[in-house]
């Protein structure tokens, strides 16, 4: 069954495919290019780190993929995340960086 997925991508994602020094402009753009050729759907960013992943939630986004280790991707604040969306009624929410973001029909060509 082809899933049409739903991702949240911050800003990081976007800055990534420019950063070669790190070498996270390979993944952010494979990421981002899935997402222009109609293989996920792009849901709209914000710039505060609370408001990227409450806009995830609510629009339930299967998951918000960022290269924001300091604030989004950690163990801690994911959790910490989670146990805000269990609490209001929400579900949980994956948080991954873009070299997490493996998923068949997406990566298919």
């Amino acid at each position: 069954m082809k899933i049409n997925w739903k991702l949240y991508l911050d800003t990081s994602v976007f800055g990534g495919c420019y950063d070669e020094a790190e070498g996270w402009d390979e993944d952010s753009k494979r990421v981002l290019n899935c997402c222009q050729v109609g293989r996920a759907k792009l849901i709209r960013k914000s710039y505060e780190d609370c408001i990227h992943v409450a806009a995830a939630t609510i629009s339930r986004a299967h998951a918000i993929v960022s290269w924001n280790f300091k604030h989004i991707v950690r163990l801690d604040k994911i959790r910490a995340f989670n146990t805000v969306n269990l609490t209001l009624g929400y579900g949980m929410i994956t948080i991954l960086s873009p070299v997490d973001v493996y998923l068949e029909n997406l990566d298919e060509d």
